[in-house]
């Protein structure tokens, strides 16, 4: 139930949802985001609890034990279905 604070780093923004569920920062040409990130949160305690919540919740709904087992079922069903599908011979 925390938000994130992440470096602006391939691929975070497909975990994170900036404002949301946590911050992206860009840490490599700004020496001062993280600090600023901090001070936000700090200045405004409500905002944090808020996005806590939400991280969690978004959390839960993508990466549960139930999420992904529905996500990978998905997936083989999709490549079954497909019509080049090849059964194995024995």
């Amino acid at each position: 139930g925390r938000p994130v604070i992440v470096s602006n780093t391939p691929g975070m923004e497909e975990v994170v949802i900036d404002g949301e569920v946590g911050r992206i920062a860009n840490f490599d040409t700004d020496e001062k985001a993280f600090a600023d990130v901090l001070r936000d949160f700090s200045e405004r305690p409500e905002r944090w609890t808020d996005m806590g919540r939400r991280a969690f919740a978004h959390a839960v709904q993508r990466y549960s034990t139930q999420a992904m087992s529905a996500a990978i079922q998905s997936i083989y069903s999709e490549l079954l279905e497909k019509p080049d599908h090849a059964q194995a011979k024995p």
